[in-house]
């Protein structure tokens, strides 16, 4: 994943603080709502890297800012989110939402302008794909999801019908981790981004690999358009309810493509490999049916994602995205509607279909999937909780648990936390995330995201201050 420094981000913080500030001055007629979160977490891997001590442990710095308002006419808000690993020495700051709304015409309709998280699809929401919103992703079993940017105008009427048209020529990737190009080589400094390899066989002997990233300018990236439609039927919180949601919009991964030469000299011989990065278009649709009960609800939902991949240049190679479609269902109960206990449980499936990254040659012929997959689980169903732990009030100690099986990739993930609030604005944690596969061999060089990461078992324990 390419970490891009776009320039627009200065803009984007200051614009957060004018919005902060500026909504002071109508503090009369506008009800306004800021909160923030200070946290320390530091994290240890059960496996060591021998190579990469400072990938052992993390320890790491973060501030969450949400400020939203609202009026008789206008209302918008912002999210910021910073951090800093101290180990790794590399900080980063995101802004998932920015936007400010105003009435068009009627009460019924509104107009937003600017970066606003939405509810797409209950598959990308739930199952973090990616593939309406964009994320920043530097640790992929809790990524920062973003909005869109761009104009949204929506019509509605109070729990009977919304519908919107959302359009932009401003498009913001997927970001992470930063990919260093020095002396040859393309050096990631953490455990969830795999490393190209650096090496190859070559008549028996072991040739060198030297990389050199081709990076496209910021303009070329950010000026691709977007259009979607989405309609919402029905009460969210009680009865039916169907949401229907279409594109035609960038990608939010950015698909490479790798020009490869043997070059020979007197000394030695290796392989020179250039790698651009590109913007692919895809239309991708999806469709949410639930119902909801006082104590529990059901929610079936399928997507359909079409990418339009590239056509490759004379000797390069280009990642292919084979098409999606996926299915999901999830039923949610609220046990405080049915006990004492104030807690919910969840269990969902899903199934995908397609989803893989295969490399083509120039001459249209399909090479071997040397990326992976576009998704991390294809076949697989999970059992969450949150709530109480043991009995002891809600107010004091909640946990938070799921266990993830992938039939298709035999394997399985557990994420298991529990947060201790002893006075009103303070909360302590303690967690682990557990990856396993059933063929634990180095025979088995699966590139699914479980076998990839069977080697990041971890333990954490963080502290935060909400004010």
């Amino acid at each position: 994943m390419i970490l891009i420094k776009f320039m627009w981000f200065r803009y984007l913080l200051i614009s957060f603080i004018i919005c902060c500030s500026s909504t002071k001055l109508l503090a009369t007629s506008i009800k306004q709502n800021i909160n923030g979160e200070l946290n320390l977490k530091s994290t240890s891997y059960t496996t060591q890297i021998t190579d990469e001590a400072k990938l052992n442990r993390s320890y790491h710095y973060s501030l969450n800012l949400s400020h939203n308002w609202s009026g008789d006419i206008f209302n918008g808000g912002g999210k910021l989110v910073g951090g800093h690993f101290s180990e790794l020495n590399q900080s980063y700051l995101v802004v998932p939402e920015l936007f400010g709304s105003t009435i068009f015409i009627t009460r019924n309709t509104k107009i937003t302008l600017g970066r606003k998280l939405n509810s797409w699809s209950q598959i990308d929401n739930y199952w973090q794909t990616s593939f309406w919103q964009p994320q920043f992703n530097t640790d992929p079993l809790i990524p920062i999801q973003q909005g869109l940017t761009g104009i949204n105008f929506e019509w509605s009427e109070k729990n009977r019908f919304k519908g919107g048209l959302f359009y932009s020529s401003f498009f913001m990737p997927n970001m992470g981790s930063k990919i260093n190009s020095k002396n040859g080589r393309l050096e990631v400094f953490n455990r969830w981004i795999l490393s190209p390899s650096r090496e190859f066989p070559l008549q028996g002997k072991s040739t060198q690999i030297m990389y050199t990233l081709d990076q496209p300018s910021v303009l070329k990236i950010i000026n691709q358009k977007t259009i979607a439609l989405y309609s919402q039927f029905g009460d969210e919180e009680l009865g039916p309810h169907i949401s229907l949601s279409w594109a035609h919009k960038p990608i939010n991964e950015l698909v490479l493509s790798f020009n490869g030469r043997l070059l020979l000299d007197e000394a030695d011989t290796f392989g020179d490999v250039v790698i651009l990065p590109h913007v692919v278009s895809h239309e991708i649709s999806s469709a949410d049916l639930s119902y909801s009960w006082e104590h529990s609800k059901f929610i079936f939902s399928f997507l359909k994602d079409n990418p339009e991949n590239l056509i490759v240049p004379y000797s390069w190679n280009m990642q292919n995205l084979e098409k999606i479609n996926a299915l999901s269902a999830r039923y949610d109960l609220f046990l405080s509607k049915i006990s004492k206990w104030r807690g919910e449980v969840g269990i969902s499936r899903l199934i995908i279909n397609g989803g893989r990254i295969f490399e083509f040659e120039s001459d249209g012929s399909r090479g071997n999937t040397l990326s992976g997959f576009r998704v991390p689980f294809t076949d697989a169903w999970s059992l969450d909780y949150k709530g109480p732990f043991l009995g002891f009030s809600r107010n004091f100690m909640t946990t938070e648990f799921r266990f993830l099986r992938d039939f298709s990739q035999k394997g399985s993930m557990l994420n298991a936390e529990v947060q201790i609030k002893p006075v009103k604005d303070w909360n302590f944690s303690l967690g682990a995330d557990v990856i396993g596969v059933q063929d634990n061999s180095e025979k088995n060089s699966s590139k699914a995201f479980l076998n990839q990461y069977r080697a990041n078992d971890r333990i954490y324990a963080g502290a935060g201050y909400v004010f």
